[in-house]
């Protein structure tokens, strides 16, 4: 951080910055790390990060329950159709490489069973 061009907010987020954290973390388009690390650097005081992050990132976790609440609500089976197929086709790739790594140990015995069988010849 440039020190001159950032001194206001330097001395802000060092003299406390509760008010920073809780209005950068509000906005849902702040960077949450870069949050953290500029925190941390400019020396705030841990208790006021951790009280300003819990009342900053609060709101949107309420607004995104209720959403999501009413999304499941009107989406139901939409939903249970959507979660059963992510699993289907988890467990189908998972298949699809243990058939693979079953395939390269066979192989891979075939090759070790000829390499024997032509050294002690």
């Amino acid at each position: 951080i440039e020190r001159k061009k950032n001194r206001g907010f330097i001395n802000r987020l060092s003299d406390g910055g509760f008010k920073v954290v809780f209005l950068l973390r509000l906005n849902p388009l702040s960077s949450i790390d870069s949050i953290s690390y500029f925190a941390g650097a400019m020396g705030m005081n841990v208790y006021k990060f951790m009280l300003s992050t819990m009342a900053g990132v609060t709101p949107l976790i309420v607004v995104g329950t209720l959403f999501g609440s009413k999304a499941i609500e009107k989406y139901n089976i939409g939903l249970e159709l959507l979660v059963i197929f992510t699993f289907i086709y988890i467990a189908n790739q998972l298949r699809k490489v243990k058939i693979v790594q079953k395939i390269k140990n066979a192989r891979n015995n075939r090759l070790k069973r000829k390499t024997r069988e032509h050294g002690t010849q």
